[in-house]
């Protein structure tokens, strides 16, 4: 089950570049969803290995337990016995994905209903130094929850355009390959391996382009441009619709476009006010042809207290356009094709707040805590918290 809100906080503060050491960073967030009363908690663990000054192995591995609710049409008249619940683990209103059958007006309803999922993510990404010192990084990894089963594999390089390392471009390309499982409980068309009435496939493509410039000593700029392509079964299958065909109302899953293009631009900056001090800031530009186009902005602030003492502070505004085929209305009965009531579609504006804090409390240990707090617009709010040791030997 995919949540609304990306996890900005888990990427956010103290992100871990491949660089010439080793060591073991473990992990654990807690997210805390008010208005849909979602909860994640999730431990990670990563594992960077040298291999002599020409390679680094960069794992990663995390789980995270995921419940809460979604506000979603169902039909309130449902009789259980009627028929199976296609979702595995829509337990406690199965009437929310009975669909197909036709629905009385007066038992339409609009409002939460739970969702429990399970998410396991393992990777693995090699980088090659070369006699230039140009980078090149292969990546795998797999996703793996109830209904998404989500392989990728990515390649990149990193070409230094000068001798004094001053400044480089890089190129990137990712690709997944997904399944999506649509779950049944006691239907003639499951299948008997997986428990699935059908399996559909998603393929997404991206691609970036990125050039780096170091400015003076004190200051970086890059500048990104990114696509992406997507095709196959883009549909989120807990999420419904009802659809007036004549006069006769049905309760369905959602239907998006099956394909997707996105292209858009990012420029960072990064400057050291002194020895203590350190701004960034950033602004991301995206657009799609399904009409969605957003805007980020981001600034951080770090404060080197002493040489055990980090602290940070960061702002992120977001704010975005919805999707042609969205409508949020509670009585929303379309005509359309194309129709979705996923709030992630709808037009709105968010701001991130965090404060973290890094202690060393050795030459080969430090601990980390930080607190995100996330609001928008649509009565949306939540908490994170992450806790995390990263140990060099």
């Amino acid at each position: 089950m995919q949540v609304n809100h990306s996890f900005w906080v888990a990427t956010l503060l103290f992100t871990t570049y491949v660089q010439a050491e080793d060591y073991v960073t473990t992990q654990f967030m807690f997210y805390d969803e008010d208005a849909e009363t979602t909860k994640i908690v999730a431990p990670s663990l990563e594992v960077n290995l040298d291999f002599g000054n020409d390679y680094t192995l960069n794992s990663k591995f995390s789980v995270d337990s995921v419940s809460g609710a979604s506000k979603i049409f169902y039909d309130k008249s449902y009789d259980a016995s009627s028929g199976a619940s296609p979702y595995r683990h829509g337990k406690s209103n199965p009437s929310a994905f009975a669909r197909g059958q036709e629905v009385n007006s007066n038992d339409i309803r609009y409002g939460l209903v739970d969702y429990y999922d399970i998410r396991f993510f393992g990777g693995f990404n090699l980088t090659k130094r070369f006699e230039s010192r140009d980078e090149m990084s292969v990546g795998v990894s797999y996703n793996n929850e109830y209904d998404y089963h989500i392989p990728e594999a990515s390649l990149s390089y990193m070409h230094w355009l000068d001798e004094r390392k001053n400044s480089s471009i890089e190129g990137s390309f990712a690709m997944q390959r997904g399944d999506v499982l649509l779950w049944c409980s006691e239907n003639s068309e499951c299948d008997t391996n997986s428990g699935a009435s059908k399996i559909y496939h998603q393929y997404i493509y991206n691609a970036s382009l990125s050039y780096a410039q170091t400015i003076d000593a004190k200051s970086q700029a890059k500048i990104t441009l990114f696509g992406a392509s997507e095709a196959g079964y883009l549909n989120n299958q807990y999420m419904n619709v009802v659809r007036n065909k004549s006069g006769r109302l049905f309760i369905e899953n959602e239907l998006r476009p099956d394909r997707r293009k996105a292209y858009g631009a990012k420029l960072t900056y990064a400057r050291a006010v002194d020895d203590k001090l350190t701004l960034h800031g950033s602004y991301r530009y995206y657009r799609d042809d399904w009409e969605i186009s957003s805007h980020t902005i981001e600034s951080e602030i770090y404060y080197e207290y002493n040489n055990k003492l980090t602290f940070e502070g960061a702002l992120r505004y977001y704010t975005q356009s919805s999707a042609e085929f969205y409508s949020g209305r509670s009585d929303y009965f379309t005509t359309e094709k194309y129709a979705s009531s996923d709030l992630r579609l709808g037009e709105m504006n968010s701001m991130n707040y965090l404060l973290g804090m890094d202690y060393k409390s050795s030459s080969n240990m430090n601990h980390y805590f930080m607190v995100d707090y996330y609001e928008q617009d649509n009565d949306t709010y939540a908490i994170s918290l992450i806790v995390g040791q990263k140990y060099r030997f």
